[in-house]
């Protein structure tokens, strides 16, 4: 017999039967692991769910090759029905914007890369396809008189027009997101500091603003009233006490406009858009913008607001350049020569 051994050398065994829905199901398992927020997790949601329009039930992930995902992401650009499942739309737009295909295809490279980790794929495919490029829109932004025309279409007799007028001036005080501001609770709001702590944030991280002492005020009368009626901590509910919702208290603010006939298509980012372009224009830190903002890199707020950041660059430059200081004293010294 041999006295030498053969080695052996292992390999993976690769599940050739993994369909969309199991793969759904891993990743989503492992990502709220991970403690990513349910928002991220919905978006996951939403492209497996493509994946199962685009190329049907029977569909394995393994199966999908190059040109398959190339197809997939032209379907998503030209030919996929939004709202398709809305009971009250008029008409059926096709194709998603390029900045939200791009968001799709950010989540697609992450869930298969995932599930090659894990053995369960052999290669992932949309990591060959390259980002779409697209024109980038200036962001829509209101003005002071827009702002004020929406404030003042509220009845504050009315508890739900109150609170959604005090939430309307916490957004644009505090800069912060939807979703940050209706998770605020009592002890979030320092009263005597006139600050108010992030707790569920983004990027998983608190964060504390400062806010104006009006919006101090209208918050504690706000939780004055609110203790009178329902059994909660939270500053922000609805009529019966429960949690308020984003889309809830966007329809509310829309139809109190269009009582109004206040032509203005609101949603809550306008409002932390538009302070943040104030900020900036009247030469407030990008730096400190960053951090109310609760932005995770300079970068993004860079970018998010280069437009702003051009135009008050010009100003700046025209008023503080140093030619500018240069030419007065040519002009100084000519005028003393005529003299």
């Amino acid at each position: 017999m041999s006295t030498n051994k053969r080695k052996l050398k292992r390999t993976r065994t690769i599940s050739n039967q993994l369909t969309i829905d199991e793969g759904l199901r891993i990743v989503t398992q492992i990502k709220t692991l991970e403690g990513l927020s349910e928002g991220t997790i919905q978006l996951y949601r939403i492209v497996f769910n493509d994946l199962k329009v685009f190329f049907g039930n029977d569909k394995l992930l393994n199966e999908i090759d190059l040109n398959d995902a190339r197809s997939f992401f032209s379907w998503q650009l030209h030919e996929k029905v939004l709202h398709d499942n809305s009971n009250i739309r008029q008409i059926k737009n096709q194709g998603v914007q390029a900045s939200s295909a791009n968001t799709y295809l950010i989540k697609l490279r992450a869930a298969f890369n995932l599930l090659l980790k894990e053995g369960l794929l052999e290669t992932n495919v949309f990591v060959e396809i390259k980002n779409i490029k697209f024109q980038k829109k200036k962001i829509k932004t209101l003005s002071i008189e827009e702002i004020k025309r929406i404030l003042n279409a509220f009845d504050q007799t009315y508890y739900s027009q109150y609170r959604s007028y005090v939430l309307l001036y916490t957004l644009f005080d505090s800069m912060g997101r939807i979703q940050e501001i209706l998770h605020l609770m009592e002890s979030d709001i320092d009263f005597e500091r006139r600050a108010i702590t992030f707790q569920k944030t983004k990027n998983k991280c608190f964060r504390i603003v400062p806010i104006s002492k009006k919006t101090c005020q209208m918050l504690q009368t706000l939780i004055m009233e609110n203790k009178e009626t329902f059994d909660t901590d939270l500053v922000f509910v609805t009529n019966h006490g429960n949690p308020l919702k984003p889309d809830t208290f966007r329809t509310h603010v829309n139809r109190i406009l269009k009582e109004k006939e206040i032509d203005i298509d609101f949603h809550p980012h306008l409002l932390r858009h538009s302070a943040s372009q104030m900020f900036l224009e009247q030469s407030g830190n990008i730096k400190v913008l960053q951090v109310l903002l609760g932005h995770s890199d300079l970068s993004i707020t860079s970018r998010v607001y280069a437009h702003v950041l051009d135009s008050t660059l010009i100003e700046q430059h025209n008023q503080f350049a140093p030619i500018k200081r240069l030419e007065e004293h040519k002009e100084k010294i000519v005028k003393r020569k005529q003299k």
